[in-house]
């Protein structure tokens, strides 16, 4: 009679157990996977690179002009608009043909205005398709121009041989809009010297 009351004991207990395996996995639920994150904006892939690339943007230039005939040397901080077109060639290589324009004033009272326009063209190399961030470097030939109003008749207007040396960035915001930072090196030639610039742009990048 003992053994008959154990053993009926031992299997209310494992019924027991049994059921209670299939009741919490029912009240739990089973437990959500996780949710992937959300992918980040990313620039164009290799796939997806345009042949045209369009900036247009804020300049800031520090011209440095020299001696000429008794006028001391000084500095022009010029304001102005930067503009580019580049074709690529390849994923990295391309043309670029580019046009500058600014206008300011002198660190001298003898000149009361400065103009300037750069038009040039030349190499553009950049590391495209690889995310957001898009470097390049550039160089760039061509002709600066510039118109002074002065109480003498020493600058005037001249024209000379101009080039850029830079690079930037480009961050996009999506595959075909971008926003640039760049900094560059302007060199001129005039009355026979050479003259070292410096100038920064900040601006915006479409792709198509």
């Amino acid at each position: 009679m003992r053994k008959l009351a154990l053993l009926c004991a031992v299997v209310l207990l494992s019924s027991v157990a049994a059921a209670s395996q299939n009741i919490v996995p029912t009240l739990v639920g089973p437990i959500p996977a996780a949710a992937p994150a959300p992918a980040s904006p990313q620039g164009p892939a290799d796939g997806d690179l345009t042949d045209w690339q369009l900036s247009i943007g804020y300049q800031f230039t520090r011209f440095n002009m020299p001696a000429v005939k008794g006028l001391p040397a000084f500095q022009v901080n010029d304001n102005g608009l930067n503009s580019s077109l580049t074709r690529y060639l390849t994923n990295s290589v391309g043309l670029e043909a580019a046009v500058a324009a600014g206008f300011g004033s002198a660190s001298t009272p003898a000149i009361t205005s400065a103009k300037s326009v750069f038009v040039g063209g030349g190499l553009h190399l950049a590391r495209r398709g690889r995310g957001r961030i898009e470097p390049w470097v550039h160089g760039v030939v061509g002709m600066e121009r510039f118109r002074f109003s002065q109480t003498a008749t020493v600058y005037s207007s001249n024209i000379t041989l101009g080039y850029v040396v830079g690079g930037g960035a480009d961050y996009h915001l999506n595959p075909r809009t971008a926003i640039r930072l760049e900094a560059d090196y302007l060199g001129t030639h005039l009355f026979f010297a050479n003259q070292a610039h410096w100038q920064i742009v900040a601006g915006a990048v479409f792709n198509f």
